[in-house]
This record gives C-alpha cells, structure tokens and sequence, in this order.
C-alpha cells in the first residue's frame, strides 16, 4: 500500500486536481490506517466531484474508524449544496472499474 501511496502522490503532482487519484489515494490512506489524511483528501476529491461513487463511502468508513459516530456529509457532498456539480472532469474518462483503479503512470524520460 505504501508503493500505491507514492504513485497516487505522483500522479497528483501531474493532475494535482484529478478525482479519480484522490480518492484512489484516499482509500490507500484508508487501508493504511491514516484516516484524518484520509478524510482531508477524500473531501478534496468531493469538493471538485461531489458525486463521485466512491469518495463519500471512503470519507464515511475513514470518519467511522476514528470513532465519529454520525459522520456529516462535506457541504460539497451529493445532498448537502455546494460543489462543483455539471463542471468538466479534469481527468481523462474513468474507466468502469471500482476505485482505487489509477492507469499507470509513464517513467520519467
């Protein structure tokens, strides 16, 4: 998981804004038992796509483990207002398979 880490990490630094590597990270942190980096990178990813499928059952297993009983949604969550809904994706077309899928990212030159 901590190999994963360092390639969501670098693929952020390509597309710092791009969903999909955000909640694939987020999950990462998740299984990695960082949750509070957890839940600040899957609220990122929900404040630029706030109907991602993944992100907000991320948040709410993260906020969970570290005890919240009755995890809130983000105000940029599906339901709570706010967002950025109907904006263009910055990532290239997400593929149909369940996060954390990330394509691999080309060695450097």
């Amino acid at each position: 998981a901590a190999e994963a880490l360092q390639a969501y990490d670098h693929a952020l630094e390509l597309s710092p804004f791009c969903v999909d590597a955000l909640v694939a990270k987020g999950a990462c942190l998740v299984t990695l038992a960082r949750q509070r980096e957890a839940v600040s990178v899957l609220d990122k990813a929900l404040s630029l796509d706030p109907s991602h499928p993944n992100a907000a059952q991320y948040r709410h297993t993260a906020l969970r483990q570290l005890g919240v009983r009755h995890p809130e949604r983000p105000a940029s969550a599906p339901g709570a207002g706010g967002g950025t809904a109907g904006a263009p994706h910055p990532c290239p077309a997400r593929p149909s398979l369940p996060a954390p899928y990330l394509p691999p990212v080309p060695p450097h030159p």
